[in-house]
């Protein structure tokens, strides 16, 4: 459990004290000076709202002091220490904390934008980031943007170092942005413009990518449970997988491919055998289907994999099936014949092995939390010596019916049990009581968890999912994958198709989209507060990111220039989208980088960006017609003209 502190929370009494600004010297036994705030401030500054800082008397965590944030208004402060003499290397920062929420951002931070978002919690709980130090010296402090009334407390502050390094993996299922673009769906940031959904999402700490894909899709590919249902031709297949793992790449994400073995939603009911499976042991005997199954599973993973390789995309994991805890290819590798199970499974796992010896497989089951499924499907696995890395797991309060509080000790003992790293594969909460079509969705309330269904309801389960996820002893759960970030509400998205009476498809319908308000962007596809909890979980980095815009003289936006980033010796190359943008990732930002746009008929422009760590250069760029010549665009018809003009480069900062 990583609530340690029970006690009532009283009435905050608070003392304002001036700040004594300093620099702490390496103690011998403490890294951090003044860590519960029983000297006042000494040896911490305040940044911003100092009137919004100050010392409690009257709680604190093990003794009756701590640092108070609070205000009648809108606050922005920081309080912070930096410590030298530090040796290089891996540290953990702690301390305790209480907060009412509603912060619009509430972290703890460290070196290179290292940072992680304190939960909601009358009581006081343990906060941890990890961090690294690179040149002897750590900046800690504790940052809040507060609205008014908002209150926070802190204490026993404490640096120790590590041998090893954490970084926290967090992202979502990206499987539907191809189909949902293809039907006009677009996505907005936080200030209303509307870009790349990768490119968004990668500027807000999205550094993991979960990708789906079936063996067949499209309306002659039939549900076997439900006749008239199938999923959407040309998506969710191998073709839209590597189309989607090369955008995920290109923001610098890492990958988990899902192989559903089927050409239907696959769960715990149905793992309906794929067509041209069902047609190739059609007529076989028992052990005929099972030996041909096996070499089935070998032969399709390992051309995935390949063609994901082939690409320059190898996922970083991959998944043998879908919520697979009763087994796949119903009924022959069902668990009730494990050992059948077992052979595909280690099929997929060699396949998987002989195209790339550093992807992790994963077995992936659902409703974290349930002693008896875990414990039976893994020591099956044990008896049958079932080849796997990694073990998934999906965690919804909802479905689960626990609360993190609970899961987090349970997952503990999940990695204890099996000496197995965990990877949260799907988990979702609302912002919004119901559906865009008002009816209550997927999840049809938000299970033992307190936290409102709201937009900050949302960030809040989130920030409370993060921490405790690093409050794990050893670090059993390496990330967290969302479901579903991205499928917002749209015109024909649902969750599959039901075929009409009209054979041309012309009837055919999508079904409800169930999910429209868990996703991390609203009902208009903006920006969600949820997304600040992605960011605000880092462990901080040396790269920064650059995201560009480039116009005409006249204000158009230009696509298909060709953006060319050098750092060093080191080129990389995109294009500008349609929506005039393109976006760079893990920009070393100790060198300097220089990014060339070209685009036919334009005069080429380069500049010099300086990339701050883990901040995001934006960059407008308006480029002249080369040569004295202007294009206009009227209406996708390019004509060209005579006329002079200029370049402008327009920089700034963004964190």
């Amino acid at each position: 459990m990583y609530l340690l502190n029970k006690s009532k929370k009283v009435m905050l009494a608070a003392i304002c004290s001036t700040s004594i600004f300093g620099i702490t010297a390496l103690a011998e036994n403490d890294l951090v000076s003044n860590s519960s705030f029983n000297d006042a401030l000494n040896n911490w500054q305040i940044e911003g709202d100092s009137t919004a800082a100050s010392i409690s008397n009257a709680w604190g965590y093990n003794d009756s002091s701590s640092l108070n944030y609070f205000s009648n208004q809108d606050y922005e402060v920081r309080t912070e220490q930096t410590i030298t003499g530090l040796e290089n290397g891996f540290y953990r920062l702690e301390l305790y904390s209480s907060s009412s929420g509603g912060q619009e951002e509430h972290y703890v931070y460290a070196n290179n934008g290292a940072r992680t978002s304190i939960p909601v919690s009358d009581d006081f709980i343990k906060v941890i980031l990890d961090f690294e130090v690179l040149n002897n010296e750590a900046t800690i402090g504790i940052y809040s943007n507060g609205l008014p009334g908002t209150w926070s407390n802190y204490d026993e502050v404490s640096l120790q170092k590590k041998d090893t390094e954490y970084r926290m993996l967090k992202g979502g299922d990206l499987t539907m942005v191809n189909f949902i673009e293809d039907l006009g769906g677009e996505y907005f940031d936080e200030d209303g413009n509307a870009r790349d959904v990768f490119h968004i999402l990668a500027e807000n700490g999205f550094n993991f990518a979960r990708l789906r894909t079936h063996n067949n899709v499209g309306r002659d590919f039939l549900s076997q449970s439900s006749p008239r249902y199938y999923l959407p031709d040309g998506y969710q297949n191998t073709e839209d997988l590597l189309k989607s793992a090369k955008r995920a790449k290109d923001v610098g994400m890492a990958i988990e491919v899902t192989l559903n073995y089927s050409d239907w939603w696959p769960n715990a009911a149905n793992q309906e055998i794929p067509a041209d499976w069902r047609e190739a042991i059609e007529g076989m005997s028992d052990k005929e289907a099972v030996d041909k199954l096996e070499t089935l599973v070998y032969d399709y993973t390992k051309e995935v994999m390949q063609a994901l390789a082939d690409q320059g995309t190898t996922p970083e994991y991959i998944s043998l099936g879908n919520e697979m805890q009763y087994g796949i290819l119903y009924p022959y590798g069902n668990v009730v014949n494990f050992q059948n199970l077992a052979r595909f499974l280690n099929a997929g796992y060699k396949a998987v092995k002989e195209v790339s010896t550093n992807t992790q497989v994963i077995l992936h089951l659902d409703e974290a939390g349930d002693d008896d499924r875990y414990f039976y499907f893994f020591d099956e696995c044990e008896k049958y010596g079932v080849n796997y890395d990694i073990i998934g797991s999906s965690y919804y309060p909802f479905w689960s019916e626990v609360t993190v509080e609970d899961v987090m000790p349970w997952f503990e003992m999940l990695g204890e049990k099996y000496q197995k790293k965990i990877v949260i594969m799907e988990t979702g909460y609302k912002w919004y009581p119901v559906t865009a079509d008002k009816k209550p969705g997927q999840l049809i309330t938000n299970g033992p968890e307190s936290h409102d269904a709201s937009p900050q309801g949302q960030k809040e389960f989130l920030d409370e999912l993060f921490n405790g996820i690093r409050n794990i002893e050893n670090n059993w759960v390496i990330g967290d994958l969302y479901w579903d970030p991205v499928m917002i509400n749209h015109e024909g998205v649902g969750w599959a198709m039901i075929r009409g009476a009209a054979e041309d498809g012309s009837q055919d319908m999508a079904l409800n989209n169930v999910v429209s308000n868990t996703t991390l962007f609203d009902f208009e596809g903006k920006a969600l507060p949820a997304l600040k909890s992605f960011k605000d979980t880092s462990e901080g980095s040396t790269e920064g990111m650059i995201s560009g815009i480039v116009y005409d003289e006249e204000g158009n936006i230009l696509t298909d220039a060709t953006v060319i980033l050098t750092v060093g010796k080191e080129k990389v190359t995109r294009s500008t989208d349609k929506y005039g943008r393109f976006f760079l990732t893990n920009v070393e930002s100790s060198k300097t980088s220089e990014v060339k746009v070209s685009k036919s008929g334009f005069k080429s422009v380069i500049t010099a960006v300086d990339v701050l760590p883990s901040e995001t250069t934006t960059i407008e760029l308006s480029l002249e017609a080369s040569s004295g010549i202007i294009p206009i665009v009227i209406g996708g018809i390019v004509l060209v003209l005579a006329i002079l003009g200029t370049i402008f480069v327009q920089l700034k900062k963004k964190k």
